[in-house]
């Protein structure tokens, strides 16, 4: 069973090269040669090529092979908190501003709100009089960090595209539209994957992991990898849930609290509170019509982007509260036009039409996940899936578990020892 965890997300280029090499096996397929009989295994023509030459392929047909990821309901939480939206606030403000700082990043921070807190009262044994308590405060910073992603052409292709246009024939969605030029296509593609790698990022970066698809980055993993965060064993996840509605209700934030979830958990967790044969579920467990789950309040919301380990079957939960945790970009996930830098390279460059020069157009953000109060943060981990999610339930679609690009494709042959 391919196993896809944390730590196969630090060696993504396995995965990559494996995909690469199915489709080589797909090529070179007798189905593949079958398509092909015109040509004998030398490359001669055996056939006559009427009905081959002059006729044009229609793509106009294409589908998706599944829904594009371009929908990202924990970022979209992270940077819509109460939180995140008093960080603008603060950032915007005259008295408040982004501070330099000796991270590894990018040598800028964001000051977090100061905390106040009150010491203890002073001795006054002895003393007919109490005196007053003396305020204190503390305050954090979040290390910002700058992303980027890179379209690069050379002159020729450039001129070129800013004039072809999509046909009725040409294969079209989220990458072409018809009537648009080749360059307004590659512009809004790479807007997405902007927008799809800088999730991930907010998600799964810290800042000293770097994978194919991950660039150092305070992200929500580094704030629940913590000693200052809570790690409770998901192996009892019922038993759990009581001490995540406790330690909130001690820490009287209970109001803002979610559980984010992979859909593979939610389903176990839905396994475990099925109702007994009166009807009734296990206590402070509620699921609406709808099929929300939530638990004496708390509501769980899904993800696919949480990890889940189809090795251990297992996966985890992150509970969270919108009045500390917070996500701040310096500009929108899709990054509009005055984001774009342009760099030319006229190095090498001679009067040869094929070696005119290059350009690259550099699509820039920043941005940081944090927490102001890791007492609201608890990581869940090790929850078991239920038995109907492993196994053959899932065999031919492990990609689309945690999908590591942007149309995952399904249904990769099973020779290779990484399925094994």
């Amino acid at each position: 069973m391919y196993k896809i965890t944390m730590q196969t997300l630090k060696n993504e280029s396995k995965s990559i090269d494996f995909i690469n090499n199915s489709l080589g096996v797909f090529e070179n397929s007798a189905a593949f040669k079958d398509a092909n009989t015109f040509l004998d295994e030398g490359g001669g023509r055996t056939n006559p090529n009427i009905g081959e030459f002059g006729f044009g392929r229609d793509y106009s047909n294409a589908t998706l092979a599944h829904p594009i990821q371009t929908t990202f309901p924990l970022v979209t939480f992270l940077l819509n908190t109460p939180m995140a939206a008093a960080m603008r606030s603060f950032i915007g403000s005259d008295l408040f501003s982004l501070q330099r700082s000796d991270n590894n990043l990018t040598g800028w921070s964001v000051p977090h709100p100061p905390k106040v807190h009150t010491l203890a009262p002073p001795d006054t044994s002895g003393k007919c009089c109490w005196r007053p308590i003396d305020i204190d405060f503390c305050e954090g910073k979040s290390d910002i960090a700058l992303v980027c992603i890179e379209d690069h052409l050379d002159i020729t292709e450039r001129i070129i595209d800013s004039h072809r246009r999509a046909g009725g024939n040409d294969m079209y969605g989220f990458w072409q539209r018809r009537g648009e030029t080749v360059a307004d296509a590659r512009r809004r593609w790479t807007r997405i994957n902007m927008a799809w790698y800088t999730s991930r990022n907010l998600v799964l970066g810290d800042s000293y992991t770097e994978t194919e698809t991950l660039k150092p980055m305070h992200g929500l993993m580094e704030v629940l990898e913590r000693e200052s965060v809570l790690n409770l064993d998901g192996l009892n996840l019922l038993a759990q849930m009581e001490i995540v509605h406790l330690r909130l209700s001690l820490l009287r934030a209970l109001s803002g609290a979610v559980v984010w979830v992979h859909p593979l958990g939610l389903e176990a967790i839905r396994t475990l509170i099925l109702p007994d044969n009166n009807g009734n579920r296990p206590d402070g467990w509620t699921v609406t019509t709808l099929g929300d789950i939530s638990f004496r309040g708390i509501p769980f919301r899904t993800d696919d982007i949480i990890p889940v380990d189809l090795y251990n079957n297992t996966t985890e939960a992150y509970v969270l509260n919108g009045a500390s945790i917070f996500g701040w970009l310096a500009t929108d996930l899709m990054p509009p036009t005055d984001s774009i830098y342009h760099i030319e390279d006229w190095s090498g460059a001679t009067s040869s039409p094929e070696n005119c020069g290059a350009g690259s157009e550099y699509w820039y953000n920043m941005g940081v996940v944090d927490s102001t109060n890791d007492e609201h943060v608890m990581l869940i981990s090790g929850i078991p899936l239920s038995g109907n999610a492993t196994g053959i339930a899932l065999d031919g679609i492990e990609s689309l578990i945690n999908p590591t690009t942007l149309v995952p494709r399904t249904g990769l042959p099973r020779s290779t020892a990484e399925y094994q």
